[in-house]
């Protein structure tokens, strides 16, 4: 805090008087309004001025005690707080709040409030502001050789001391004399607001006119108020009018706005039509419209209130509810599939808040092609159709009884006695749940045209669930679709990678299954067993990459490769490799897991089909 300091050493009137000051320069920032016209003014331009602060008392007596202790390390007679000078040193301090020298506002000398002494008398002033404390403001003073020399001086008995703290700044005051008229005691003084009317002459200082709020609407009300320099003052009597008072009227020191509009409002001091001050106010009416003052969000609701767009005045009463938004969802992703027998799931996302919310894909059965005949029926056995779900691949059969006429069995006789020798084998699928069935085979010769003998040795096939006038179910040879359910599930958003994907095969344990097609007894020729050809093991033919090429990670994070294997019934195993794995490493089922920052390539393979992703990690 700057700390001015002002001085008088001592001053001898009468016989032996003397004085000496040092001035110091303070510069004041405030809001006030400066007039510089203080050369419009006479000594005889005089305004009495109401100046208000808290007296503090206390620190009076305080800075008595340090003054004290300092004159007795040098030997000297302690000081006696003299009633009159307190008086003194208390009006003094008032009066330096509003105009800081040891010239008094009103133009006369500091000694001019002194008390009345008679015969000769040696008196003296010291004057501070913006201490904070009695140690401070000592300090300054016993670091000054003027102040010094007032407090150390021998020819001094009494000393009135004024505290003043205005507008939240201390102002400090020292009165010296030679002469005791009463003594002071601390109990006699305390502490308080006090105001004192302060002559000031026009000369000295700058007087302004304020109002608390100069912009105002139609029916409110603002005061005005006054300052010296830099503190509130109030001056009584003053008389107040308005330039325009359809706008504004003035009221004892109150404004009060009718109508819109600008008006000057004029103060005049009492005693002195010549000594005028005034402010612009401005009035406005409210012109009001709906804000939002607090946004709704998906589950809450807002508020909007009418809001005067001149001023931002809130009218009273105005509080409307403004209804929560509701999530707004994007199309949303499937993250499990539905399959035949198996429902899925849909994830969607709040586009606003985030929110999540899941939905059940319900499945939607097998849709079956139309019925294919695989095996005809004969007189002697019964046939069999095949239909094929053309979502998941399961195949369903059912027989079709044997026919009415053996002529199917005969034209069967005669291909098989054209072909000659045939070696056949009968084995059920992997799944068969028919029992009782032996199978025989053997081979023998017939007789050709060029007229060789041969024999052919019989097989025979026997079933505990058929006679010759029952139809054969090969449904019981051939079991449902079997699904490999255990499939791998993996869901990471943190690459921001919205592909999420599964993966399922079926591994068909009778992809080699063998149809029994071996021929019953004829009336013509013997038994023979036909063999159905192997089924050949099927092979990769295309790897589709159905997440990203390029994933971005971080550290620590994971995501997963999707990829899907052309024909789905290929035996050829998916394999994944990491080309570097301090970087990123990759598990058998595809998982990527981010190690540390660079970058890796994964190498998916199936058979010789490759396909590949760059892994980069932050």
């Amino acid at each position: 805090m700057y700390k001015g300091i002002k001085r008088f050493l001592s001053v001898l009137l009468a016989v032996s008087m003397f004085f000496s000051m040092s001035l110091t320069t303070e510069a004041y920032a405030d809001d006030y309004e400066y007039y510089d016209d203080a050369d419009e003014y006479t000594s005889s331009d005089v305004c009495s001025l109401n100046v208000t602060g808290y007296v503090n008392n206390s620190y009076a007596f305080e800075i008595l005690d340090i003054v004290n202790a300092e004159r007795a390390k040098e030997g000297l007679s302690p000081l006696t707080m003299d009633q009159e000078l307190m008086n003194t040193a208390t009006q003094r301090v008032f009066e330096t709040a509003i105009y800081f020298s040891h010239t008094r506002p009103n133009g006369g000398d500091c000694f001019t409030i002194f008390p009345s002494y008679s015969g000769n008398y040696t008196v003296g002033e010291n004057i501070a502001d913006g201490y904070s404390s009695p140690e401070d403001v000592m300090n300054g003073w016993m670091n000054s050789p003027g102040h010094h020399a007032n407090i150390m001086n021998s020819g001094f008995t009494a000393i009135g001391i004024g505290v003043v703290n205005c507008g939240g700044r201390y102002y400090y005051t020292q009165c010296f004399s030679n002469t005791v008229l009463a003594q002071a005691t601390s109990g006699s003084f305390s502490d308080g607001s006090q105001t004192k009317s302060v002559e000031a002459n026009m000369t000295s200082g700058y007087l302004s006119l304020n109002a608390d709020r100069k912009e105002l609407q139609v029916g409110e009300s603002t005061s005005l108020y006054t300052r010296w320099n830099n503190v509130n003052v109030s001056i009584d009597n003053a008389t107040y009018s308005s330039s325009n008072p359809s706008v504004v009227s003035v009221n004892n020191g109150k404004v009060t706005a009718l109508s819109s509009g600008e008006a000057v409002v004029t103060m005049t001091l009492p005693g002195s039509s010549s000594i005028t001050r005034s402010v612009n106010i401005k009035v406005h009416s409210h012109t009001y419209e709906w804000k939002i003052t607090r946004e709704p969000t998906c589950t809450e609701e807002g508020e909007k209130r009418l809001v005067c767009t001149g001023c931002g005045d809130i009218k009273n009463g105005s509080s409307e509810t403004v209804p929560a938004l509701g999530h707004s969802f994007d199309v949303g992703r499937e993250i499990v599939a539905v399959r035949c027998r198996q429902d899925g799931t849909m994830k969607y996302t709040c586009t606003r808040c985030g929110y999540v919310k899941y939905e059940t894909i319900k499945s939607t059965g097998h849709n079956f092609s139309d019925w294919t005949v695989t095996v005809k029926p004969t007189a002697n056995r019964s046939g069999k159709k095949t239909r094929t779900c053309s979502v998941c691949g399961k195949k369903e059969y059912e027989s079709i009884p044997k026919t009415a006429s053996g002529d199917s069995s005969k034209n069967d006789e005669s291909k098989s006695s054209q072909k000659g020798t045939s070696t056949g084998s009968s084995a059920k699928g992997a799944n068969d749940t028919a029992t009782g069935v032996t199978t025989a085979t053997s081979t023998g010769t017939k007789n050709d045209t060029a007229g060789k003998t041969s024999t052919t040795n019989d097989t025979k096939v026997s079933r505990q669930d058929t006679d010759s006038s029952s139809s054969y179910d090969y449904n019981d040879y051939y079991d449902d679709y079997d699904y490999d359910d255990d499939y791998d599930y993996y869901d990471d958003d943190s690459d921001g990678d919205d592909d999420d994907s599964w993966q399922w095969y079926e591994d068909n344990a009778d992809d080699n299954e063998k149809l029994d097609t071996s021929s019953e007894k004829s009336d013509k020729t013997d038994k023979t067993t036909v063999t159905a050809a192997k089924k050949k093991s099927t092979k990769t033919k295309k790897l589709t990459l159905k997440s990203k090429k390029k994933v971005t990670l971080k550290k620590g994070k994971k995501t997963k490769i999707s990829v899907v294997r052309t024909p789905a019934t290929s035996k050829e195993k998916i394999t994944y490799k990491s080309s570097k794995k301090s970087v990123a490493t990759v598990n058998s089922k595809g998982v990527i897991t981010a190690k540390k920052a660079g970058r890796a390539k994964i190498t998916i393979q199936s058979g010789k089909k490759k396909v590949y992703v760059t892994v980069t990690v932050k």
